[in-house]
């Protein structure tokens, strides 16, 4: 379908659709997006270091669980509160028409209000490289003098029935912030936010800093966790991952080939999907030498000792997926790394025993 003949099947009004057409027409989608009428003209726009924000002060904003949005009162889309804003034209008509038909049935008596000053970065996806990307970003920000009395507003549902022993969510958000709301309700209502461009392929994606790496160590520390053994070993652990999920394929053919070889050698198999946090951050701390499967796992990379040597086997699934998403982590500590490819979302046991 072309792209006027989408726009003009779209739930937009005319008004917003001619000036979309307009914007496609003239290359400028999506870099005037949030001039369309159906976004909220409230807030006030700032960058910090490579964050750009958008500051409402002083209003009445709804945050809808279930579309996963901010709104103001007039329910406008709050600008940056969601990451299809900046994707292809298909999804984000896909994406607004749900949002319009959503907000005809919104009963405003429904919803918690809650008072004090809340910053939030809405959610990629149910996944915990995405999670623990964002939920680290929001601990960046509270680190600023600017921004100490805020709380952030975590946009994931902390108590699924998720991966990393289902409580790995909550431990994080418990671990970094002393304070923060995870909403309960289809519809909590603030009267101060703060949205943050977090975006994919932005500057500021995985770009969990050492700072916050420090803190979490710390914290952990204090609460009597500890986190070094006597000597750290100079052999290799495999920190793999669970059975694939039925809509995301993105394990090697030959995983559970690799895993008994790995185990045949007295090389360490971690899954991290079978242990708490605490048990993860110590075992990774405690090896120099690491092999990791690309993904979500490759966030874990922030919990590396500077110049670990690590080896990274990539999977077909991800093979469009470029090392500099990770690139700002790797760089702070110094990592040196190694990626083999697959061939036919295998790899062979021939070409790991190169690099060990």
């Amino acid at each position: 379908m072309e792209n006027k003949t989408l726009i003009e099947k779209s739930l937009l009004n005319n008004y917003d659709k001619e000036l979309l057409i307009n914007m496609v027409n003239n290359n400028l989608y999506p870099k005037n997006l949030f001039n369309l009428s159906i976004f909220s003209k409230l807030g006030i726009e700032y960058k910090i270091n490579n964050y750009i924000y958008i500051k409402y002060d002083n209003n009445i904003y709804f945050y809808n669980k279930k579309i996963n949005i901010w709104m103001d009162n007039e329910f406008k889309l709050l600008p940056y509160s969601n990451w299809w804003c900046d994707t292809d034209l298909q999804r984000f008509i896909n994406h607004i028409n749900i949002y319009l038909l959503y907000i005809q049935n919104i009963n405003i008596n429904n919803a918690i209000f809650i008072t004090g000053n809340f910053i939030s970065i809405t959610k990629w996806f149910n996944t915990y490289g995405h999670f623990l990307d964002e939920i680290s970003c929001l601990k960046e920000f509270l680190m600023n003098e600017e921004f100490k009395n805020n709380y952030p507003f975590i946009s994931f549902n902390l108590n699924i029935n998720n991966i990393y022993n289902n409580s790995n969510y909550k431990d994080f958000c418990d671990l970094l912030f002393e304070k923060y709301y995870d909403p309960i309700n289809d519809l909590t209502k603030v009267n101060n936010i703060i949205i943050i461009k977090h975006l994919y392929n932005d500057v500021t994606f995985h770009s969990f800093s050492k700072s916050v790496t420090n803190f979490i160590l710390n914290k952990i520390n204090i609460n009597n966790e500890k986190i070094f053994n006597n000597s750290i070993s100079n052999e290799y652990l495999f920190i793999t991952r669970g059975e694939d999920p039925p809509h995301l394929p993105r394990n090697l053919k030959n995983k559970k080939e690799i895993e008994n070889y790995f185990l045949k050698k007295n090389i360490c198999v971690f899954n991290p999907e079978q242990h708490n946090i605490y048990d993860m951050i110590k075992i990774i701390k405690n090896y120099n030498n690491i092999i990791i499967t690309w993904g979500s796992a490759l966030t874990n990379l922030c919990f590396c000792n500077d110049n670990s040597n690590i080896i990274i086997l990539k999977s077909d699934s991800y093979k469009d997926e470029n090392i500099k998403l990770f690139e700002k982590i790797i760089n702070d500590r110094k990592l040196i790394i190694h990626i083999i490819e697959s061939i036919n979302n295998i790899i062979e046991i021939k070409y790991i025993d190169l690099l060990i």
